[in-house]
């Protein structure tokens, strides 16, 4: 999980001010044995926090280690813009794992119970995409020995977790 994490630190460039670009890297992992989507979501913690400031109509300062109840805050804006839906169209409920942050950017971890596993599933990946205009997702999925990368932009529609080989 250590080298995840740095990897995912080495990908995404970042300044101790503004920066120019607007990513977000998610990994999702499938674990058969406990029926489990296992995700880690990687941001820019200034941009999660304005976004949550402004979803609270900007009134109250956000600090994702100081703001009290900050899990039912994150996890409220990721039900409305990461949304898991299995084979039958269900829309997968997350639950919260916790966060970290360091220096600029903040790891989200979060899971749901995937009992029917992701074949069918869709994701709809709109994180920050209300916020900038240039914001791009990545999302790299991993069931079993398949991999498969996504990519969302502004305006993308939900697309299936695992790619099937053609």
């Amino acid at each position: 999980m250590k080298k995840l994490v740095l990897l995912l630190l080495f990908l995404l460039p970042f300044t101790a001010s503004a920066h120019r670009y607007h990513t977000s890297l998610t990994r999702m992992d499938y674990n058969g044995g406990e029926k489990l989507a296992e995700i880690t979501i990687q941001v820019f913690t200034n941009d999660i926090e304005d976004a949550l400031k402004q979803r609270g109509g900007g009134k109250q300062q956000i600090h994702l280690d100081k703001t009290p109840k900050i899990d039912e805050l994150v996890l409220s804006y990721l039900a409305a813009r990461f949304v898991i839906k299995n084979k039958s169209g269900e829309t997968k409920k997350l639950r919260w794992i916790g966060l970290e942050t360091e220096n600029d950017v903040t790891l989200i971890y979060v899971e749901t119970s995937m009992p029917e596993g992701f074949d069918g599933a869709t994701l709809e990946n709109s994180i920050l995409n209300d916020f900038f205009e240039d914001q791009v997702n990545l999302v790299t999925t991993h069931v079993n020995a398949i991999k498969t990368d996504l990519v969302f932009r502004v305006n993308d529609p939900p697309q299936n977790l695992v790619k099937k080989e053609e």
